[in-house]
């Protein structure tokens, strides 16, 4: 099911980690340092973007 969501932590966790394992390789260390800084900014997030979750059952396994 894919559902409107608010960024909060397990939100936070999920894109982290993918962010990790898939993506921080191709950035700068500052570039990996302020993508994790702008991940800490909750209210920015959720009132200048929208989320969907995807969830299994009731556990959140994809974020757009």
């Amino acid at each position: 099911m894919i559902k409107e969501i608010e960024y909060n932590q397990e939100v936070h966790d999920l894109v982290l980690e993918v962010f990790e394992a898939c993506i921080a390789k191709d950035y700068s260390m500052a570039g990996q340092a302020y993508f994790k800084t702008v991940l800490e900014e909750y209210d920015y997030l959720n009132s200048h973007h929208v989320f969907y979750g995807l969830f299994e059952k009731d556990k959140l396994v994809g974020v757009i």
